[in-house]
């Protein structure tokens, strides 16, 4: 399995100047299909840090918000995916829509 898309939002919250950025993975089989129950783990830097984890549900997805933040850009980037039947091969992780390079994306503030 390999991640297959990185995909970032943003919003604004409200007047303060904060913002919140929301990065979904998605986690495909060799063949291309999601992949449920895969758990990923990734770190942010930049205008957050830290390390989360999550598991993707019957879409092959899962997403992760950074809640509201200050800065003008924060990094989500991929470090494992673990899954009861599947090994993870990193050097397959790609993104369709060139958002990112398959493995981290960069959110900037709205």
């Amino acid at each position: 399995m390999h991640v297959g898309d990185l995909d970032g939002a943003t919003s604004l919250k409200g007047k303060s100047g904060k913002w919140e950025a929301v990065v979904t993975v998605m986690i495909h089989d060799a063949s291309h299909n999601p992949v449920a129950n895969a758990s990923v783990t990734a770190t942010w830097s930049g205008s957050k840090s830290g390390t989360v984890t999550g598991t993707t549900g019957t879409n092959g997805t899962v997403s992760f918000a950074t809640g509201a933040i200050n800065g003008t850009s924060v990094t989500l980037t991929i470090v494992g995916v673990t899954h009861t039947s599947l090994g993870y091969g990193s050097g397959s992780n790609h993104d369709p829509d060139s958002d990112s390079n398959g493995t981290s994306i960069t959110v900037n503030k709205p």
